[in-house]
């Protein structure tokens, strides 16, 4: 009896190392979403939007609403690059650090140049 406890305890020590070791390993993450608008506060779709840190690049394109979505990001220095012919935009330094929405908004649209 005594040495049935002694193994009861044993792996009840080792399955909470192992759900404190998993927990300690996951990092967590975050997103950045947005909408894309003209100068006159209108979404604008199709348009090329990067996000780039250190070890990573990704694109996406919005949607009929002007939206945008990444996830998975991991916390730290990024900058935010929308990108169309004929559009110019303000490049956006951000420090991720939780869930962020954000509009990035043209600076000049093509019947302007």
């Amino acid at each position: 009896m005594r040495q049935s406890k002694g193994i009861i305890l044993a792996v009840a020590f080792l399955a909470l190392f192992m759900v404190t070791a998993l927990a300690i390993g996951q990092e967590k993450t975050f997103s950045i979403k947005g909408k894309v608008k003209d100068k006159r506060g209108y979404p604008i779709s199709g348009i090329n939007v990067v996000i780039s840190g250190a070890e990573i690049k990704k694109s996406a394109v919005t949607d009929s609403k002007g939206e945008f979505v990444f996830k998975g990001l991991v916390s730290g220095r990024y900058i935010v690059q929308a990108s169309k012919r004929g559009y110019t935009f303000d490049q956006i330094m951000l420090n991720l650090k939780e869930d962020v929405t954000m509009d990035i908004k043209a600076v000049t649209s093509p019947k302007e140049k």
